[in-house]
């Protein structure tokens, strides 16, 4: 005995509890259907919507995440609700038979409020342990505040006795010289970089690693001529070498370097600010890949 088909009454029932946001858009931006779960996620009722342009759903999004397809709803106060994050996920179907009509776009969106709220936990977690460890987890260098915490020091030294005090900050960018195609990770670059600079500083000098692929350095009574040499070489010996633990395989590199020198009355946000400057300005100069400010 052959099945009865399911009734239009019975689809929307089963759609309105779906746990999910239904939305159902006319490619001509019409809302042709919106499900009582994405009606209660933004606190209207749903039939209301039906027949009105797609914007009167986006429309009270707010705050919305750099994210693609993620969504925030901020305090509803007429139902007195927190804020809740939605992914969405869309789908385009053809339509047949109807005038006017060729496709339809259907949204489904997700809560994932509670996932949100567990990642800014755990980044406030993290954020707490990297201010409890001193050093960079990949390559043992000085991390990014323990780095600026001893370059303190070094700048309270120079405005007290006119020491020279240089900072060279730079980045790296990494491609293949030979044998072609070879996989290299970030973390095998990273530390082919570091192992380089604890073989080329002085053990006064500060080296740490300030950036996803920045590395700074603090060069105590060195002055802009000499920390602008060191520059050149770093730029030279990094150009082209062989890789950490893989001396078959040699590893291009592309350098922008910034630097500059203490000046009279600098404190070191002063200090850190120029340097930073030198940076950008290296990154953007068309030939020559070092700036000194």
């Amino acid at each position: 005995m052959a099945e009865a088909a399911l009734t239009h009454e019975l689809m929307t029932h089963i759609a309105d509890h779906s746990p999910c946001g239904v939305l159902v858009v006319s490619d001509k931006g019409t809302i042709q259907f919106c499900n009582e779960t994405l009606g209660d996620f933004l606190g209207v009722e749903a039939q209301s919507l039906v027949g009105n342009p797609d914007s009167m759903v986006f429309d009270q999004f707010e705050g919305n995440s750099d994210t693609p397809n993620m969504y925030h709803i901020t305090l509803l106060p007429q139902i007195r609700r927190p804020q809740r994050w939605l992914s969405a996920e869309r789908m385009t179907f053809p339509v047949e038979g109807t005038a006017g009509l060729s496709s339809v776009e259907v949204i489904y969106f997700r809560d994932i409020t509670e996932l949100k709220r567990m990642k800014t936990d755990l980044d406030s977690l993290n954020r707490q342990l990297e201010d409890t460890i001193p050093t960079d987890p990949v390559t043992g260098l000085m991390n990014r505040r323990t780095l600026f915490q001893a370059l303190e020091p070094q700048v309270s030294r120079s405005r007290r006795y006119s020491n020279p005090l240089s900072v060279l900050v730079m980045t790296v960018t990494s491609y293949h010289c030979e044998p072609e195609n070879v996989a290299t990770t970030r973390d095998q670059m990273l530390l082919t970089v570091s192992n380089f600079l604890r073989d080329q500083v002085r053990w006064v000098d500060i080296a740490g690693r300030t950036g996803e692929q920045e590395f700074t350095l603090v060069l105590p009574e060195t002055n802009k001529a000499d920390a602008e040499k060191l520059g050149a070489k770093l730029q030279n010996r990094l150009a082209s070498t062989e890789l950490m633990d893989s001396p078959n395989t040699t590893i291009c590199m592309e350098l922008h370097i910034g630097i500059t020198s203490w000046h009279k009355g600098d404190d070191t946000r002063l200090l850190l600010q120029r340097v930073y400057r030198a940076l950008d300005d290296a990154k953007e100069a068309p030939q020559g890949k070092i700036s000194v400010l």
